[in-house]
């Protein structure tokens, strides 16, 4: 994913892709500078996405994405010395294959979320 203001922002990147219009049509983002850019405001008018921010000081309201950056803050960013961005993009690239690829997760039945994905969808390859 590059940055938003070159205007080349790929929300879907390394999450794969969505697997209908419906699930990206309309989901709740926190308030913060990236997600009123707008370049990230325009990609979502084309692609008619409605942006539903969740209220401030309710972070239940988005509890999965919320989980996911508190364990991303402790496993992968709290405890790596990073010296320059291609080293960063290496170890979260190597955290976040770990986290997809080999690690059972008890909300998805102690599958991974490849094994998941490709299970829900047969369709979905990764």
């Amino acid at each position: 994913m590059t940055s938003m203001a070159s205007g080349r922002f790929a929300p879907f990147s390394h999450a794969g892709p969505p697997r209908s219009l419906a699930e990206i049509a309309s989901f709740p983002r926190c308030y913060g500078p990236e997600f009123s850019s707008r370049h990230f405001l325009a990609w979502c008018l084309s692609w008619g996405i409605e942006l539903i921010h969740i209220q401030p000081g309710k972070p239940t309201q988005n509890a999965r994405v919320e989980s996911f950056h508190g364990r991303l803050r402790e496993e992968c960013l709290r405890v790596s010395w990073f010296q320059n961005l291609f080293d960063a993009k290496r170890k979260i690239a190597t955290w976040r294959k770990e986290y997809n690829e080999e690690r059972p997760q008890s909300s998805l039945g102690y599958l991974t979320p490849q094994e998941f994905a490709v299970a829900e969808t047969p369709l979905y390859r990764v």
